[in-house]
């Protein structure tokens, strides 16, 4: 992925983003081709190392060729069109935007490994639920039935990139020209990216 450096997120920054971004696209290429698969994923650090969990449909043929495979994943975030009329100057318009590339090798779960995964991402995402429902609130029966449907994989990550491009190459007039335009749109898109605009300069400020 072609990042300018001022547009380069740290290492820290891109495992924020997956966290806050979960849902990703899982690519692998076989003898079929190029093969591509919307799903959640959640971030592992441990010790020196990261990793990806993820599952997909025992049916889905992407999930036949992902032993030992390389792999890309994309995580996208909010984006926004930046219009050149908001400028103090003639430019062109443009595109803000953020998006986390990882890539590395797949390997297929044992039972228990994807049982444990699929217990992970359950808690994740029901904590903050009234009444949450995890997976060993399940009826056995019923999930092991469920069980069966699904693929377990974990991906080592070997490169992990993201860009955050939010006009920090524009001087402090023309960002608040960019973002009072972002804020006066009816576009929660927009408005995000807004947001994070103003986060970006009070961290770049002297």
């Amino acid at each position: 992925m072609y990042i300018p450096a001022n547009f380069r997120m740290t290492e820290r920054e891109t495992l924020e983003f997956i966290q806050e971004f979960p849902f990703g696209m899982l690519i692998s290429n076989d003898e079929s081709g190029l093969q591509t698969t919307h799903i959640p994923f959640y971030l592992i650090e441990q010790s020196d190392k990261l990793y990806l969990h993820t599952h997909l449909s025992a049916v889905n043929t992407q999930g036949n060729a992902l032993d030992q495979k390389e792999i890309l994943v994309v995580f996208h975030g909010p984006n926004a069109y930046i219009s050149s009329s908001w400028y103090n100057h003639p430019n062109v318009s443009t595109w803000n935007y953020l998006a986390v590339h990882v890539k590395g090798k797949s390997r297929i779960m044992e039972t228990q490994e994807l049982i444990a995964s699929l217990s992970r991402l359950t808690e994740l995402h029901e904590q903050g639920e009234q009444r949450p429902f995890l997976v060993k609130d399940m009826d056995e029966k019923f999930f092991n039935s469920h069980l069966n449907g699904v693929t377990g994989i974990e991906i080592e990550i070997t490169v992990i990139e993201g860009v955050k491009k939010l006009s920090q190459n524009r001087d402090e007039e023309n960002l608040n020209r960019i973002i009072d335009a972002l804020k006066s749109r009816n576009n929660h898109f927009d408005a995000d990216i807004a947001k994070r605009m103003e986060i970006e300069m009070d961290i770049n400020k002297p």
